[in-house]
């Protein structure tokens, strides 16, 4: 709907989230299927920041120049607050995510606009 500059609706828009790069998840996936340990080992993955739904569909209008409307439809949300602990993973797998939230944006919306 963004990239036809058609108005979006969004139902949780203050709900907060953790995004994070596709090719963080698979670095951290990678260490983590090299890491030796007997057991059970939870090790979450995320960047550990969150950012609200609305800021990142104003990011992905900004980066496309547009200014479409954004309708907003509340729902009721249990879990309007979701973001990783990823200090374990962090000194576990001695790993963090590299690529942030405009970066990110910018490469997906770029290879999605080709």
């Amino acid at each position: 709907q963004i990239s036809k500059n058609q108005s979006i609706t969004l139902e949780a828009p203050e709900s907060v989230r953790d995004f994070i790069h596709v090719e963080d998840v698979v670095s951290a996936f990678v260490l983590a299927c090299g890491f030796k340990h007997k057991g059970f080992l939870a090790l979450n993955v995320g960047t550990g920041c969150g950012l609200s739904v609305c800021s990142v569909a104003r990011k992905i209008a900004l980066y496309n120049k547009i200014n479409p409307k954004i309708k907003i439809k509340k729902i009721n949300s249990l879990r309007d607050y979701v973001i990783a602990d990823i200090s374990n993973t962090s000194k576990v797998l001695t790993w963090n995510p590299r690529v942030s939230i405009d970066n990110g944006l910018k490469s997906t919306l770029e290879s999605y606009f080709l």
